[in-house]
């Protein structure tokens, strides 16, 4: 995998033109992996009720730019913060596993933390801003 990688790389230093082409296509492959593909009935149920096909091309857009730009600054803050959580004392590594474990608990339904039709109840808007 390595040596496909490095392949890779040196094609793209020899030819930087190429380095958009393979962004493109490995985020199409990110884009069948099972996280990626339990947002396909959330876009469906929202844009699936419009009628018209350009309103909902309009929509699916929009979502998609949503979600491109949000993990594009989640990504930043977390390579930002990464340097910094390197550096980090062990007492905040047993802070971060402590909330990862209530996390887990509460996704296996021993106890609520936070309902998750609280976070549904705030969203209020529909079309292009909902």
């Amino acid at each position: 995998m390595n040596a496909f990688l490095t392949s890779i790389s040196d094609i793209m230093l020899k030819s930087a033109a190429l380095a958009p082409l393979f962004a493109l296509l490995g985020g199409i492959v990110t884009s069948i992996t099972p996280c990626a593909l339990s947002t396909i009935p959330l876009v469906m149920g929202f844009v699936g009720k419009d009628a018209s096909p350009k309103r909902a091309f309009g929509l699916s857009l929009t979502y998609a730019l949503g979600m491109s730009i949000t993990f594009t600054i989640m990504a930043t803050l977390a390579a930002l913060l990464g340097r910094y959580l390197g550096q980090a004392r062990p007492w905040w590594y047993i802070l971060l596993g402590a909330i990862m474990c209530l996390m887990a608990m509460q996704m296996w339904g021993l106890f609520t933390i936070i309902p998750s039709t609280y976070m549904q109840s705030l969203n209020t808007k529909t079309g292009y801003i909902g």
